[in-house]
């Protein structure tokens, strides 16, 4: 590299895109922002970067220049996409340096790390976690080594898991306590526990710095910002908790009012949308705050006009008070996943009380909020009794609306892992995820998601007949058919009647027949 040369490092957080297809529910790169912004604090005018979320205009900017190094995110909706353009980089460019992080990867498994990164050859290394400090250090370690590739593996770059070509044998070094490492840590403050940052304002925010200017200027992106980061709960069908090592940090309150105040002034997204990214909003009192700066914004400059988030897993009343104030913006979800005491065991949740969870329900509807509650099925240990039993249980309470999931099999939950799948004798399959799918050049991609199908209480059988319980369930709320009957059943409830219309589908119309057959 040349005096005065910056290295070109591209950031591909990519989505699948179909030009001239509304998309703009798609929110913007914050994830990668964040470490943009970190890498620019740590190394100021070194690296030239670009963040992309369209697969074509990477496409476009991988044919014009070759960068020093690309980092891809790894999601369950992009898995592939991303897995494809890094083939495309390096029969492009064998040299540059490639490298994955997100939520979408088993390290509590090391074997299966090794089986990952061996099927993907074209990944030069792979990153747990919170990605900020072990992306710089790569960074870094490949500048110290003027990104030649066996050099940089050779000096083992603290925080990264690689093949080592000497060996053939999987490396998976801590970001600190790693003898022999290469690493280049001096001035961050990290909890040598974790090896997190004790102090989130340690990165730049993205949006302050400008790092995510060309997204606030893009009509077809949503804003997303993360108040905190981190979850204290270790729910098993969930990566979110083994993401931030279960424990929740928070950036300053000030800044996140700063954030929310510039997008607003700034954003021109075509859909006056607002994602929350953290994991238990409403789990700090600073929160209620927050919520009332959103609805000041949104009544004075007309943005947000609403707010994707996730509830505090454990609703109390100061969720209440949030969706209180956000009630035309928000839904609030009190959340359940299951009423069942054994497979809340099996999936290390606990749930409020009922009377307490009645007590919120009646709470939000005396002041007007809509109320829903969330179902999972399928999990492990419940049976298609007992998850019938809980859906009575919740139609009985005060709530307005129920939404019903599949369990899913995610790579970096422990529920995917195959301890669990033997223990609870848990087997899925996989489907497409709708939208997901596209052609960009050389690069052809589908994404696809795990299901639970069956566990040793759950036959097969059972799961088909719970998830046609589960479209009929939507189809009468979603399209408020429910509405003109309801009227008529008296006593009886809407598990009443989807039961009656399941036991007796074989009397049906021969079109509505039709329909539930080939669902």
């Amino acid at each position: 590299m040349t005096s005065g040369t910056r290295r070109l490092l591209y950031f591909a957080d990519l989505n699948h895109i179909t030009p001239g297809k509304e998309w703009t529910i798609i929110p913007f790169p914050l994830n990668v922002g964040f470490m943009a912004a970190f890498l620019e604090k740590m190394l100021p005018g070194v690296f030239e970067v670009r963040i992309f979320k369209d697969p074509h205009k990477f496409l476009a900017a991988l044919e014009q220049r070759r960068p020093d190094m690309v980092a891809f995110s790894n999601y369950i909706w992009n898995k592939n996409l991303q897995r494809g353009f890094a083939r495309h980089v390096k029969s492009l460019y064998p040299g540059c340096v490639t490298v994955m992080g997100g939520p979408n990867y088993n390290f509590e498994e090391p074997e299966w790390v090794e089986s990952f990164a061996r099927a993907n050859p074209q990944i030069d290394f792979h990153i747990e976690g919170e990605g900020e400090v072990k992306l710089y250090n790569l960074a870094a370690a490949c500048l110290a080594h003027d990104f030649d590739l066996a050099e940089v593996k050779k000096a083992k770059p603290a925080g990264t898991g690689f093949i080592d070509p000497s060996g053939g044998r999987l490396v998976l070094l801590p970001l600190t306590g790693a003898p022999g490492a290469w690493s280049r840590l001096e001035g961050i403050d990290l909890d040598p526990a974790n090896g997190r940052l004790r102090d989130l304002d340690d990165i730049p925010s993205p949006y302050l710095t400008g790092v995510l200017d060309e997204y606030l200027a893009d009509p077809n992106f949503c804003p997303i910002i993360e108040t905190n980061r981190g979850c204290p709960y270790s729910c098993t069908f969930c990566n979110w908790g083994a993401m931030g090592k279960s424990k929740s940090a928070m950036f300053s309150k000030e800044r996140v009012i700063a954030e929310l105040q510039l997008i607003a002034e700034k954003n021109v997204s075509r859909t006056p949308y607002l994602y929350i990214g953290d994991a238990n909003f409403g789990m700090f009192a600073r929160d209620v705050e927050i919520a009332q700066l959103l609805r000041r914004l949104k009544d004075d400059r007309g943005f947000p006009q609403s707010v994707y988030m996730y509830f505090a897993k454990n609703s109390s009343e100061k969720v209440v008070r949030i969706a209180e104030i956000l009630k035309d913006m928000t839904p609030i979800s009190l959340s359940r996943q299951t009423q069942n005491e054994v497979v809340l065991a099996n999936i290390k949740r606990g749930n409020i009380a009922m009377e307490t969870f009645n007590s919120l329900a009646g709470l939000a509807k005396s002041l007007g909020i809509d109320s829903k509650v969330e179902l999972i099925y399928t999990l492990p240990g419940e049976s298609k009794a007992s998850f019938y039993a809980g859906v009575r249980d919740i139609i009985r309470q005060n709530i307005d609306g129920l939404h019903m999931f599949p369990a899913m099999l995610l790579d970096g939950s422990e529920m995917g892992t195959r301890a669990s799948r033997e223990r609870f004798g848990i087997k899925g399959e996989w489907r497409r995820i709708d939208g997901c799918a596209g052609r960009y050049g050389p690069v052809r991609a589908v994404e696809y998601e795990e299901i639970i199908t069956s566990t040793s209480a759950m036959s097969r059988e059972d799961h088909i007949e719970v998830r046609l319980f589960h479209f009929l369930q939507a189809l009468f709320l979603d399209t408020k058919l429910y509405k003109d009957v309801e009227v008529l059943l008296g006593e009886r409830t809407l598990f009443d009647l989807i039961s009656d219309v399941i036991t007796r589908q074989t009397e049906a119309a021969p079109s509505f027949r039709a329909l539930l057959e080939d669902f």
